[in-house]
Order: structure tokens, then C-alpha cells, then sequence
């Protein structure tokens, strides 16, 4: 296998979990930058956007379909890329 194909396929969870906030919260690229993992609540379905310099903060509701996604990238994908 050549060496972008696995870093593509490390990538990809990452990229939907992404592309989710994009799509159902509508964020944009400064929202997504200052987002932290401390911000997700996946018990109350719930994501804290801080405010930035035009935006205030608020809290937005995570869809069904982004609760899976962000659980196995939390608890799985993100923990072995840090290694």
C-alpha cells in the first residue's frame, strides 16, 4: 500500500466528522479551527461553538447521524493518531 493511501484512510473520519459540522451546524473554517473536544456533550447531543470575533457563543444540537461518528472518532480514531 503506498504510504497517502493510509494517511487518505486515517484522515477520513476525521474529514466526515468535519463535513458534518459543516453541513448540519453550518460552521465555517474560524468555528471549526477554535472547536475543542471538550466542546462536545454526546450525552446531551449537544456542541459549545466559543465565539470569535463576529459570532457570539452558543450552543448548537448534534443530529443523530453525527453522535456515532464523533463517539468513534473521540474514543477511537483521534487517540491512535496522537500516538
Amino acid at each position: 500500500m503506498e504510504p497517502w493511501n493510509s494517511n487518505c484512510k486515517a484522515l477520513a473520519p476525521a474529514n466526515t466528522v468535519i463535513l458534518g459540522f459543516l453541513i448540519y451546524q453550518g460552521l465555517d473554517s474560524g468555528e471549526i479551527a477554535r472547536h475543542d473536544t471538550n466542546h462536545v456533550n454526546l450525552s446531551e447531543s449537544k456542541i459549545y461553538i466559543p465565539s470569535g470575533r463576529k459570532i457570539s457563543s452558543r450552543p448548537l444540537k448534534l443530529q443523530a447521524n453525527q453522535i456515532l461518528q464523533l463517539k468513534t472518532y473521540l474514543e477511537e480514531t483521534r487517540p491512535a493518531s496522537l500516538d
